[in-house]
């Protein structure tokens, strides 16, 4: 995806929407006129979401592992950080920058220039309305462990998705299909068969 890995960051600040317009883009170069099998892991599953929802493309099935893409819950702790974030604005550089280390999560941290802004806007879409509009038939994983995506955002998912599966890995965090490919590959194939 373009601003992750090696590939050249976008011009403008890209939201899903236009991350699911370039997959659809690369899909006609490739001639791909219909999707059979299509797996999405963390953004890959907000993408894979606006894709399946909006119909930009005909799936057949589709798998999303550790997705996020849905409002999470007010907690104190949420909105504290929110009020932190806020004030933060009004502090000199030198306390705002370790005081924000601590509060912001790895990949923004990460985040180079303008992809800063591309999470941030990321982040901020709510993808109810497309989850709702999947019909294709959906299995939703998630580790019991995932602390970014936890298993609540599957459990909405699985609600607001019609033909939808739940399965929990137990012991698993963010990175579920690098440390249990054989457990993952598996839910796979009963899915598909």
């Amino acid at each position: 995806m373009p601003g992750f890995g090696g590939s050249q960051s976008p011009k403008e600040v890209w939201g899903v929407n236009e991350y699911a317009e370039f997959v659809v883009k690369l899909l006609d170069k490739l001639e791909v006129k219909e999707v059979e099998l299509l797996i999405g892991h963390s953004f890959g599953g907000r993408i894979s979401v606006y894709m399946a929802g909006t119909g930009m493309i005909p799936i057949d099935r589709l798998v999303l592992m550790a997705s996020h893409g849905l409002p999470e819950p007010k907690t104190i702790k949420g909105m504290m950080i929110w009020s932190l974030a806020r004030l933060g604005k009004l502090m000199p550089k030198f306390i705002r920058q370790p005081v924000g280390r601590r509060f912001t999560s790895s990949d923004f941290r990460a985040a180079q220039g303008i992809m800063q802004d591309v999470f941030k806007k990321v982040i901020a879409q709510d993808a109810t309305t497309q989850a709702r509009a999947i019909k294709c038939p959906t299995l939703l994983i998630y580790g019991s462990e995932d602390r970014i995506t936890p298993p609540l955002m599957g459990q909405k998912f699985n609600e607001l998705i019609e033909h939808s599966k739940l399965e929990l890995v137990e012991g698993e965090d963010h990175h579920l299909h690098q440390h249990s490919p054989d457990k993952i590959t598996k839910l796979i194939e009963e899915f598909i068969k």
